[in-house]
């Protein structure tokens, strides 16, 4: 009877062993490697408790930049220190954090096959010193995405950031904004992309959106709103260009520049041009108020 029980308890300690090798091991059951996430971690000196995304790091985790979101505690700060990022899938962000550059300048972060880039759903999320370029989607996915939110909470913020030379044949080729949230973006560039609905920009029904010191140049749009497009929700434009830009010549065209259903909005020093073309109107601006 000694013999079974240690026979058994050999038995108990051997599957822990490998239970505890496997958690330890360089394969996930899908294939992934495991992430030791202390090895991300700046130092005390340069960027106390920020994650930090570098060359090595990208390979160490197959360009899989959710492997650094799911290392990072709420409220946490990811840097990026490699100049280009290739993303392979969309990026879910369900907490507040920072997201920013070692060293201030853009980090281009080339669009996974299908799919956003960001998908954004919490409020207090910054994205900082980042370009967006060369994305086609053909599924409606905006290279940024924010949803899951609502306009009494912190706003989601964008600074510093460029959105060139993306298509989307289904939506807006640069943010979409969904019901209810808040968002800021400053100095800000949305240049030569084409979509839909609010190229640029689409906000929707109950957000509260401000734009400061920023520049929208050379988007079109096959339906309405060639920079942004407004549907019921509060926009704030401050010292900001549109130039440019083009909505539909056609049937349902409206909005070269911006295209307006609301209940408010405000723009301060904000430069609009004849070249912004809309179907309904010689302006750039088709106004919906109600």
């Amino acid at each position: 009877m000694w013999g079974n029980s240690m026979e058994n308890l050999s038995r108990c300690c051997v599957l822990l062993l490998m239970a505890f090798s496997h958690i330890l091991g360089q394969d996930e059951p899908d294939g992934q490697r495991a992430v030791q996430c202390s090895s991300f971690m700046g130092n005390d000196t340069s960027f106390p408790n920020a994650t930090i995304v570098t060359e090595d790091a990208m390979e160490e985790v197959d360009n899989d930049i959710q492997a650094f979101v799911n290392c990072t505690q709420p409220f946490g700060v990811i840097l990026f220190s490699t100049p280009i990022i290739n993303t392979l899938t969309t990026v879910l962000v369900d907490m507040p954090m920072t997201f920013g550059t070692v060293n201030g300048t853009d980090v281009v972060f080339n669009c996974p096959t299908s799919g956003s880039i960001f998908d954004i759903r919490s409020p207090g999320v910054t994205l900082s010193n980042m370009t967006f370029a060369n994305c086609t989607s053909l599924d409606g996915a905006a290279p940024v995405h924010i949803s899951n939110c609502t306009s009494f909470q912190p706003p989601v913020r964008l600074e510093n950031v460029q959105f060139q030379s993306n298509a989307n044949s289904n939506g807006t080729a640069g943010l979409d904004i969904s019901l209810g949230c808040n968002a800021q973006l400053k100095n800000a560039s949305f240049f030569n992309n084409s979509g839909l609905d609010g190229t640029a920009i689409d906000i929707k029904s109950g957000s509260l959106v401000s734009v400061t010191s920023s520049n929208f140049h050379l988007n079109v749009a096959a339906s309405r709103g060639g920079a942004i497009q407004v549907i019921n929700a509060s926009l704030k434009i401050r010292m900001c260009n549109f130039t440019s830009n083009k909505g539909a010549n056609g049937e349902g065209g409206a909005g070269g520049a911006i295209y307006i259903w609301v209940r408010h909005y405000e723009h301060v020093n904000s430069l609009k041009t004849a070249l912004c073309i809309s179907a309904s109107s010689v302006l750039c601006m088709f106004n919906h108020y109600f």
